[in-house]
Formats: C-alpha cells, structure tokens, sequence
C-alpha cells in the first residue's frame, strides 16, 4: 500500500482549554497514529518537498527560522515512525498538486481549479467537473508523481507546468480538438508565479 500525504504546517501556539497545545504536533501526531497498526503500515509515504516555501511573519528571519523549523520537525517524526514501522519515504516536486485535475483523462493545470480548500476542475474544452478537496487532488496528484520519469523533486516550478500543459496538449489532440485562436491557446498558460 503506498499513500500520498500534503501537509499543512502551522507554525504557531494558541491557549485551549487553560494549557499551550502546538497545532503542528498534533498534526503530525495524527498523522503519525494510523502508522502504529501493523494492518495499516504503508510500503511507502510519498511527501511533498516544502523546502522552498517561507512562512509568513512579519520579520523575514522569524519567518525563515520558524518555516524550517516546523519542516524540520515534521520531517523528523515521519522519518523516526515511518522506521520504526519498516515504511520508506519518498520526497516528490509538489509544483501545480492542487491546480492539476487529478483524473487521468483531464489532467487540466489553472490557478482558477483551487477555490481555498475546494478543487473544481475548470476545463473550458470538455465538461469535467472534477471535484474535491485540495488536499485529495494534491495526495492523488503526488501519489502520480513517484513514477513520473519527467518530473522529478528537483525539476523547476516553469519546466513542471510546461510539462503538465503539453501532456494536457496531448489530451486535447487525442479527443480531436482545436485550438482555434491565441485566445484559446492563452488560456493555457494565464499564471507565471509558482503556486501549489
């Protein structure tokens, strides 16, 4: 059984209930439960590589210092229980895992998927409709990625989408549709920021 996890990771404290709980431990505590039943052990945690995000805080340094912190945390854990438990890790490039439609016969890549937490697939040339949470489309998106030979961890957030779009290209050729205008072929490529 292989899985394919995302992460959210919070990097801040809050008082609940009279005594300091920490967001990320209980996170990955969680997380980390399902990895203590011999029935639900996976081969493999397929995680996405984060190391190029910062957080957001006011002071560029608190911000590096506490992103790299809660990464190197979470690392930590699932390293130590998915060893514990006989789990391998593997790390894949997390560019585009929730714009990208996860069906395998869209495979549709826009900004406009994403609606904060919700995925619905946009696709202007056939009706798809895919739809689901981020995290879902992000884990089904990964979980693709560990047999992917044209994106790697380390390939660059432009090569991954240019990838994504001609294999989108390819859809669109194989059912037989045109790109009759620029304005068509535009609609392929709106976004130049990275964003996952």
């Amino acid at each position: 059984m292989v899985i394919g996890i995302s992460f959210l990771v919070v990097v801040f404290s809050y008082r609940h209930s009279g005594r300091e709980s920490h967001p990320t431990r209980s996170l990955t505590a969680n997380f980390l439960a399902c990895l203590q039943l011999p029935s639900q052990r996976p081969r493999e945690i397929i995680i996405e590589d984060l190391s190029h995000l910062q957080g957001k805080a006011r002071s560029k340094k608190i911000s590096r210092l506490c992103s790299s912190w809660a990464r190197n945390e979470n690392q930590e854990r699932i390293t130590v229980h998915a060893y514990v438990g006989g789990s391998g890790i593997k790390t894949v490039n997390a560019a585009y895992s929730s714009q990208t439609c996860p069906d395998p016969g869209c495979g549709y890549v826009h900004r406009d998927n994403r609606h904060g937490d919700m995925f619905h697939c946009r696709n202007p040339y056939w009706e798809c409709n895919w739809q689901g949470y981020v995290d879902h489309v992000a884990a089904m998106n990964l979980k693709l990625r560990i047999e992917d030979h044209e994106i790697n961890r380390f390939t660059p957030y432009r090569e991954v989408k240019k990838i994504l779009e001609e294999r989108f290209l390819r859809r669109l050729e194989s059912r037989n549709i045109q790109l009759d205008t620029k304005a068509s072929a535009q609609r392929l490529r709106p976004q130049a920021n990275h964003s996952c």
